[in-house]
């Protein structure tokens, strides 16, 4: 393999390795989710979560959920600080995913290859201005690498979320073996439980208001 070959085989790895790290991702909110809404283990949810395509909405419906289930306290702040996180990723990955690769020869070769926003797409144009080579944002393979180990470290940090989420709703057993993987806040966290706060595991008790039918 040429030292070109090799450039181009890991530029467009990282770029694979990076889109793909988000599926872990979002099987973590699906855990996140389903302890939310009180079944875990149940499989019409699991298949209705998945059933969304956008990453979007999967963010923006586990949201809602932890949002209605927990109303207020320390495990609700900590899962925003986490729902801020996935956002901000979300926006990297999508950027990563549909970005084009651009060649600037006059770079040194292992920094030739860059991922910037299409240059025929006008509406960049708007945003950025006229030269895609100076005012475009732009991912090197270093940043795009940088990018999957933060979607890594997201989803492992989501994984812990949901384990003290069960914990705290009272739906899961410990795990030695995650109890060592958790931060101290998260420890701590993990040690509440929702009735000892007032939060019965039912909260919110709110019915749906129904539409009367009408002739």
């Amino acid at each position: 393999m040429s030292p070109e070959e090799e450039v181009d085989l890991r530029f467009y790895t990282a770029i694979g390795r990076c889109i793909t790290a988000w599926a872990h991702v979002e099987d973590e909110l699906a855990a996140i989710y389903m302890e939310a809404i009180g079944a875990p283990n149940s499989a019409p949810a699991f298949a209705s979560f998945y059933a969304v395509q956008s990453p979007e909405v999967k963010i923006s419906i586990t949201h809602s959920a932890v949002s209605m289930r927990l109303a207020s306290g320390d495990v609700l702040s900590r899962w925003k600080s986490l729902y801020n996180r996935a956002t901000k990723r979300r926006k990297t990955r999508n950027a990563i995913a549909h970005y084009q690769v651009m060649i600037n020869p006059q770079a040194k070769r292992d920094k030739q290859y860059e991922l910037r926003p299409m240059i025929r797409d006008l509406n960049n144009i708007a945003k950025y201005g006229p030269d895609p080579l100076r005012g475009y944002p732009v991912f090197t393979q270093h940043m795009i690498e940088a990018a999957e180990r933060s979607l890594w470290a997201l989803s492992r940090d989501l994984k812990m979320y949901a384990y003290v989420l069960g914990l705290f709703l009272g739906q899961r057993a410990r795990e030695p073996a995650l109890d060592q993987r958790l931060d101290p806040e998260l420890l701590r966290l993990s040690a509440l439980s929702a009735t000892e706060i007032g939060l019965p595991p039912e909260w919110p008790r709110r019915s749906v208001p129904r539409l009367n039918d009408q002739a």
